[in-house]
């Protein structure tokens, strides 16, 4: 902005009205999303909705028209609108006045708009045409939307936190001052409005279309309010709004006439379904149902409603006509529901009045006008699909009122058909997808669903008879984990079976016309083999047919069981819907909950106790087998696209819940066999026995045209692409498996170009594939087979690679354009942005996994990464842009990560093949990206703890990599914002040092890199030691974690193990900052001055002059740090504990056990959850284990003892095994003999070290991620998280427990390097500040310390290290001597005597250091030659 502080004339200065200020709301609307709903907001956001109250309360009103005041205000040189300052420039005032003009708007606020929008664009004043008018606008039109957007998320926010947060205060404050009120009044203007006169014709659209999205922001509003009863809506508000909705269906407002565009004629629409959900939502037909429930007699008072009012509004009602007004139809129909209720409650003839109205005609009116479709529509209109408003609230509304509506007029099967099916239809599309109203639903207590669930018993009550309507229902009503185990409970639980049945005198019971008795078995239809018994008793449903009646018999049966059979049997029968439907239920059930998978794959071993009566024997079904033959039997149509769809997902769920059994099944089944004559994927009909449907081009043919015409959640691309991911992940290695992932490339490479029926389904099918080859990636480095052959596609075909670019190479800019594009739909751009996030962590992980092959030669993929003439641009350039995306954080951590990376590889990049142009950006692009990181390292608060430290990672990555590019962000004309800013944050240290020590580290990572760069960042390191802050807030650490007190490992929870690392870690760096400083210093005194051989210049080390006061300067800051016992008390603290061997050997013997345990399990045939890859190694450790002497030897011992051979023998063997090794882990050791060597076999066999990690040397790798072992892959591949749902849930301990001493390994590897890297700073510091003294002291406590026990390797390093820098010293020591003929002073000769006596007296005992000590005893015999024969260190 151009607010100022700049001197100007009060004369020349004109004052306006403050309130024509306002703050951006589409900043203020980012950071209110980007806060989670369940927390409550940060206090500079609090202050923000304090400062922008008044605006909120009056939602756009607060714009205001033209005004005489405001116009003659421009002509000045400034105008001060309340506290801020405007200086007026010519060129931008013309522009603001025209405007003003064209929107109607002060002339004050359209400068500030014009002023702001020059500002955030980076526009030049003289380029300022017709483009940027247009622009402008639409500018204006999206921060008033952010005004009403801001409201609404205020109070969608309030209803996740409890009274006394300041978020709900803001939105009650809001309400009791008046919103409501104020609401309705912006709504009847923009009822009213018409365009200005001065518009041109072009700009109308625009106008009509963004006036229309306001009108359903104040309406979303409004609905939340009413809903949440953040207000009341009485009887004479009620029949305001009833006007209201009168007047836009009759066309009494212009409203209507701003439907100039399809988008415009969507937005009417949207009103008016907006207006009628608020009209049914403030009936409060809730409160009348239980009021009905309760028996609660009608009195005025008891609802909103008087008895005058219901008159009043009825007047209203009765003037409208369905017929004439198709939007009339749902509101008398809601209207009569309303009536019904009323003059059902007790009481109700006390109001004559009240019982004359013929509700009853109402509803006729509204049948005949077919109002019911109405509901259905809106429910699959973009309303409650896409909308970013109250989708909940509205469906929670349509829900109420269906259910009043079935309890008034008493709906049930014996309805019309065609009208049952529409109600059965609104009722799926009001549960699938809202959990919480699935879970109110399947809540007993939950009066208001009461009726529906009547009519879900009926459907019940007439299974198979009537299957699709009950399995479609209870398909929307599997929402989440709690109903989709509560349908399965329901299913599960049948207590009886409907079948036509023909009645006659025989079959009725007595008198009883209503229950009947089998005298033969009864065949149940299309459920071959499933008998009822004679003699069975059946209650009739209903009469079908002269004496055919539909019977409930009383013959328990599964639900479940019942349906698996009816779809193995599907190929047999003409059932093609219920099959569809069925699949989506299991597909649904399986998703939501996974017990429920295990549940229906496991239906056949537990039905052993439920009879069949198929020729008296039992039948079990196998759900895995089912679909495998639905796969390999479907016809080649493409209209079955659907249900392959379907059946592809099914299998995956079912290989992620067991790889290795519904693998084996997948392959005996044949699904994937090369050589079927009759394909699935034939699109055309016909096949070739030889050609694979995967690489024959008629999978790929029948996925083009299923983009086409699927308009449904299943596409069929999605489907195949998931279960190649899960084939992936399970481990499985096999041709499958290679064809899939060449498919997946295909997908990838062409799917953009495919046309889509739904065009967000595009975005889906990318993040799919994405996913799928992030899985390729991940599997190379355990993929035995195909890893090469990822790996080569990966890096050298540039399809590949374009495929990507084209995702990520974006600027800011043009994501921000799709935001006020017609093109492009909400849903649209949030798949684009997820694409983009996705495809930046691939690239990511492709660099960091091959860039350490690169020195080998340049691959294609790393000559693509860094081209400059990438088109729209190239990458780092889109990198640099895409980090000031602020509103998706993601994408800047995406971008800021890649960037990093690509300063590596930069460096490493031959200069012949990419130069220098690609890390050489324009200074605009350098100026956004500066303005870009000072914004998140400026930050009070760590907004995204995330961003703040990837951006320190690549200020870190570029400091080391490319300085001439780091040099252009950080110098700014003279300027240094950046440094600034991590300046002020390093005032936070005091906190920062407990909280949240990774983030110090990252800014101390960064310090360090410009440290190591000195040579070239001279200027910017001036500035850092000039600033005593920095030293100031280093030496208050090293003094903090010198004073840490000693602990023990196992004391140490995993966070605390971590924040220790940390600790350690930013100690190390920082002594290696003051160490790099050390030798700087030095190295420019003796580059620049002689030696000054004086005593003052030599206890400044020999320096004199200007840098002799630098260094003195230094050294006060460095002996502040490290004088006295620090350094000491840093040793001591570094060495506070030793690495244990015996946590590793625990975690050796724990995974010992689970392989020991999986052995049992596999011999058995149950892989349960366990990937494919981990049961193979298992199954190849048990074979080489059984192969053993020792295990003979156990066998033959086991034998003579009368056990059995063969698999129950060895089971016995690994069982006795196993609990031996369960004894050595709760610290009882096995004895010498066989078991001892099979557990010698055990602990050295490469089941554990096939997760062992690999070293990593990139720098941005966490701290935490220095381990031994992985166990994110361990536990992945162990199926885990899946255990509690399968037959080995018993045993879940036995994985947990080997986690848990993995990972206390891998902790105790992650200190130990920490404390190692901190001392070895350590000994920086002491090798450059010649400390020989505090050297001998270390040595001589490490010797004493350990004198009956070996020192560990690292340690004994850490000495040797030690004497070598007391040797330099004294070497040192010994040339000056010689040179100056300065001899060592005699008080300080004899102290020095002393303590290298003590130091010898500690070392004897020590073979490793006698090397070390004979050279240092024969230096120190030339340094101090004047001392006796008896005082020498001989």
């Amino acid at each position: 902005m151009t607010t100022t502080s700049a001197v100007v004339g009060q004369s020349s200065a004109k004052a306006v009205d403050g309130s024509l200020w306002w703050e951006s709301f589409t900043q203020l609307l980012s950071e209110l999303e980007n806060v989670s709903l369940s927390s409550d907001i940060p206090s500079f956001l609090v202050k923000k909705l304090k400062d922008s109250h008044v605006w909120l309360l009056g939602a756009v009103s607060l714009f205001k028209p033209p005004s005489q005041t405001s116009r003659e205000a421009l002509n000045s040189q400034q105008v001060n609108v309340g506290q801020h300052r405007l200086i007026i420039r010519p060129e931008l005032k013309d522009m603001a006045l025209q405007i003003s003009a064209t929107l109607r708007l002060d002339e004050v606020q359209s400068y500030i708009l014009v002023d702001r929008f020059i500002e955030q664009n980076n526009a030049a004043v003289d380029h300022i045409v017709q483009e940027f008018l247009h622009m402008i606008l639409l500018h204006h039109y999206i921060e008033r939307q952010c005004i009403l957007k801001c409201t609404r998320q205020i109070l969608m926010h309030a209803l996740y936190v409890g009274t006394g947060h300041a978020i709900r205060e803001e939105a009650l404050k809001l309400i009791a001052d008046g919103l409501e009120s104020k609401l309705l009044s912006v709504f009847l203007d923009l009822l009213s409005c018409s365009h200005p006169e001065n518009m041109d014709v072009d700009l109308i659209t625009l106008w009509a279309e963004e006036t229309l999205i306001e009108a359903n922001l104040v309406l979303d509003i409004l609905f939340v309010a009413y809903y949440e009863s953040f207000c009341t809506c009485n009887g004479e508000r009620w029949k305001n709004l009833c006007s209201l909705y009168k007047g836009i269906i009759c066309g009494d407002f212009n409203f209507g006439k701003l439907a100039v565009s399809a988008e415009a004629v969507h937005s009417v629409y949207q009103a008016k379904a907006q207006l009628l959900l608020i009209l049914i939502e403030t009936l409060d037909l809730e409160t009348l149902l239980q009021m009905v429930h309760d028996e609660v007699p009608f009195r005025d008072g008891s609802t909103f409603f008087s008895s005058s009012d219901v008159l009043e509004v009825d007047a209203i009602i009765s003037t409208l006509n369905a017929l004439e007004t198709k939007e009339a139809g749902p509101l008398i129909l809601a209207w009569a529901v309303f009536l019904c209720l009323i003059t059902s409650l007790p009481g109700k003839e006390e109001n004559n009045l009240l019982m004359d109205i013929d509700h009853g005609a109402y509803v006729r009116q509204a049948f005949e006008a077919a109002s019911l479709s109405w509901f259905l529509e809106i429910l699959q209109s973009d309303i409650l699909i896409n909308s970013d408003g109250p989708i909940a609230g509205y469906r929670s509304v349509l829900r109420t009122f269906v259910s009043a509506f079935i309890a008034s007029y008493e709906i049930n099967l014996q309805l019309e058909d065609s009208t049952f099916k529409m109600i059965l239809e609104i009722l799926c599309n009001i549960y699938r997808g809202e959990e919480s109203l699935c879970i109110q639903f399947w809540d007993k207590d939950s009066f208001i669903d009461g009726p529906i669930r009547c009519l879900l018993c009926n459907l019940e009550g007439e299974f198979p008879y009537r299957t699709v309507e009950l399995v479609q229902f209870l398909s929307a009503l599997c929402e989440g984990s709690w109903p989709a185990e509560c349908v399965y409970t329901f299913l599960d639980k049948f207590v009886g079976i409907s079948t036509v049945f023909e009645i006659n005198r025989d079959t009725l019971l007595g008198n009883m016309s209503q229950m009947v008795e089998s005298h033969l078995p009864l065949h149940v239809p299309q459920v071959e083999g499933l008998i009822i018994p004679s003699r069975t008793r059946g209650h009739v449903v209903k009469m079908v047919d002269g004496n055919t009646a539909l019977v409930r018999w009383e013959h328990t049966q599964s639900g479940v069981f019942i349906l698996l059979l009816r779809l193995a049997q599907s190929l047999y029968f003409d059932c093609d819907r219920e099959v569809i439907v069925t699949l989506d239920l299991l597909n649904r059930m399986m998703s939501f909950n996974q017990a429920t998978c295990f549940a229906l794959m496991d239906l056949g071993n537990s039905m052993n106790a439920r009879e069949t009566h198929i020729t008296g024997q039992m039948q079990k079904i196998d759900l895995v087998e089912i679909i495998c033959n639905l796969v390999r039997n479907l016809s080649s149509n493409p209209s079955n696209a659907r249900v392959m769809s379907l059946v592809i997902l099914i299998l995956a769920k079912m290989l992620k819940c067991s790889p290795s059994h519904v693998t084996a099944v997948a392959l005996k089944s044949n699904v994937f066999d090369l050589s079927l004559k009759t394909n699935s994927f034939d699109v055309g009909g016909t096949s070739s026995s030889s050609d694979s449907w995967l690489l024959s081009g008629r999978l790929a043919k029948m996925l083009f045209l299923d983009s086409e015409q699927n308009d449904s959640s299943y596409p069929l691309s999605i489907s195949v692409l998931e279960l190649t991911e899960q084939l992936i992940e399970a481990g499985v290695e096999n041709d499958v498996v290679l064809a899939l992932i060449v498919f997946s490339q295909h997908i990838l490479v062409n799917h953009e170009y495919w046309k889509y029926k739904a065009r967000h389904v595009r975005w889906e099918v990318t993040l799919k594939v994405l996913e799928v080859l992030k899985k390729c990636i991940v599997s190379v480095p355990r993929s035995q087979k195909m890893g090469e052959i990822i790996w080569d596609m990966l890096l050298c075909d540039s399809s590949i690679h374009n495929t990507l670019f084209r995702v990520i190479c974006r600027t800011a800019e043009s994501l921000e354009k799709l935001y006020v594009s017609r093109l492009w739909e909400p849903t649209e751009i949030q798949g684009l942005e997820a694409a983009i996030c996705s495809v930046l962590d691939i690239l990511s992980i492709m660099l960091s996994d091959f860039s350490k092959d690169f020195s080998s030669g340049s691959t294609v993929f790393h000559q693509a990464m860094m081209s400059s003439t990438k088109k729209p641009c190239p990458i780092v350039t889109s990198m640099i842009s895409l980090i000031s995306h602020f509103r998706n954080p993601e994408i800047q951590v995406g971008a800021t990560r890649l960037l990093s990376m690509l300063c590596i590889i930069g460096d490493h990049s031959p200069p012949y093949l990419f130069g220098t142009s690609c890390f050489g950006p324009e200074d605009k692009q350098i100026a956004d990206f500066r303005r870009s990181v000072y914004n998140v390292l400026s930050e009070q608060f760590l907004w995204n703890e995330n961003l703040f430290v990837a951006v320190l990672k690549l200020l870190t990555s570029a400091a080391r990599y490319q300085p001439a590019f780091l040099i252009s962000v950080l110098d700014d004309k003279g300027k240094a914002e950046v440094l600034e800013a991590l300046l002020q944050f390093a005032k936070r240290s005091d906190d920062l040092i407990n909280s949240n020590p990774r983030v110090w580290l990252n800014v101390l990572n960064f310090l360090q890199a410009l440290w190591q760069g000195a040579s070239q960042y001279t200027d910017i390191l001036k500035q850092l030691r000039s600033s005593g802050r920095l030293w100031k807030e280093l030496s208050k650490y090293i003094n903090i974690i010198a004073k840490t007190k000693p602990f023990s490992f196992q004391t140490l929870y995993k966070m605390e193990a971590q924040s220790l690392a940390y600790k350690y870690q930013c100690q190390a760096v920082i002594l290696e900052i003051v160490a790099c400083d050390m030798f700087l210093q030095r190295k420019l005194q003796l580059l620049n001055q002689k030696p000054d051989l004086s005593k003052e210049g030599i206890e400044n080390g020999g320096f004199s002059g200007n840098v002799a006061k630098e260094l003195c300067h230094f050294k006060d800051i460095l002996s502040l740090s490290c004088d006295q016992s620090i350094l000491g008390d840093l040793i001591q603290s570094s060495m506070s504990f030793d690495y244990d061997n015996e946590v590793t050997l625990r975690a050796k013997i724990a995974a010992s056990l689970f392989a020991v345990h999986v052995m049992g399990k596999l011999a058995t045939g149950d892989a349960g959850s366990l990937s494919v890859s981990l049961s193979k190694k298992i199954h190849v450790m048990s074979k080489k284990l059984s192969a053993l002497p020792a295990f003979t030897e156990l066998a033959a011992q086991y034998s003579q003892q009368g056990y059995s051979g063969g698999k129950e023998l060895d089971l016995l063997i690994l069982s006795d095994l196993y609990y031996h090794l369960q004894g050595e882990l709760e610290g009882r050791k096995i004895e010498s003999g066989p078991y001892k060597e099979l557990s010698y076999y055990l602990l050295d066999s490469d089941f554990l070290q096939s997760y062992r990690s690999k070293s990593s040397e990139d720098l941005f790798s966490p701290a935490d991620h220095v381990y031994l072992f992985n166990t994110l892959q361990i536990k992945t591949d162990m199926g885990l998280d899946l255990w509690k749902y399968s037959q080995w849930k018993p045993f879940e301990s036995i994985g947990e427990r080997m986690l848990i001493c993995i990972q206390e390994a891998n902790l105790m590897l992650l200190l130990s390097s920490s404390k190692l890297s901190a001392l070895r700073a350590v000994v920086s510091v002491l090798s450059l500040n010649q400390e020989e003294n505090q050297a001998i002291a270390i040595v001589t406590e490490i010797c004493d310390a350990n004198k009956i026990k070996l020192i560990q390797p690292e340690i004994q390093s850490l000495c040797l290290l030690l004497l070598q820098i007391m040797e330099m010293s004294l070497y040192l020591e010994l040339c000056v001597s010689q040179i100056c003929g300065i001899r060592p002073v005699l008080g300080h000769v004899e102290g020095f005597s002393k303590e290298v006596k003590l130091l010898i007296k500690a070392t004897e005992k020590h073979a490793f250091l006698k090397a070390s000590m004979t050279e240092l005893k024969r230096i120190m015999s030339l340094v101090f030659p004047h001392l006796s024969k008896a005082e020498r260190f001989s």
